[in-house]
């Protein structure tokens, strides 16, 4: 089941090669009224970027939900780093580059977000962002990277900038998790 309804997407996603859920099978596929993955807007100063959604992050319209999954755990790893660190999902605005959940690969895992994702993504995140003055954006995993440095905005806020790799990475250690917040 697909569902396309215009007013449900920002306007856009009508280029974007996950509009409509078309690339999805039915189980995968959601209905709620606002389709992609919405920022989650804590009223911090300091911007989480991950880089799409995950199967149980498309279910919720959530980010960063902890459930094990095959192929990773990012939330949960996220989750214990903030535990071990003092921190809780409160003092962070989270957003995902890519709002809609890419889907998996033959191996079971999820597909990494596709350049016209990113780029049509990248615009909404850029709005998001020149919408409040962010002292500090962490980066999580290429596809956000890619996405922020598409931004008209870039050289303005690079020096706010943190990159790390995705949760999910081996080169990703509790260590340098921890030393992010």
């Amino acid at each position: 089941m697909s569902t396309t309804n215009n007013n449900s997407y920002y306007q856009e996603c009508k280029k974007c090669p996950y509009f409509g859920q078309s690339h999805l099978s039915n189980n995968e596929n959601v209905v709620r009224s606002f389709i992609p993955v919405k920022l989650e807007d804590n009223k911090s100063n300091i911007l989480l970027v991950f880089q799409a959604p995950g199967i149980n992050e498309w279910r919720t319209g959530l980010t960063i939900q902890p459930t094990r999954v095959i192929g990773g755990s990012a939330g949960v790893r996220i989750l214990n780093s903030w535990k071990r660190k003092g921190k809780v999902r409160a003092n962070f605005n989270i957003v995902e580059a890519v709002r809609c959940y890419p889907g998996k690969n033959t191996d079971g895992r999820d597909e990494k977000p596709t350049k016209k994702a990113i780029e049509c993504c990248s615009k909404i995140l850029e709005r998001e962002i020149k919408s409040r003055k962010y002292n500090e954006i962490i980066v999580f995993g290429t596809p956000a990277k890619n996405s922020i440095k598409s931004t008209s905005m870039y050289n303005s806020i690079k020096n706010n900038i943190k990159y790390i790799e995705h949760p999910n990475s081996s080169k990703c250690s509790n260590s340098k998790l921890d030393s992010m917040w």
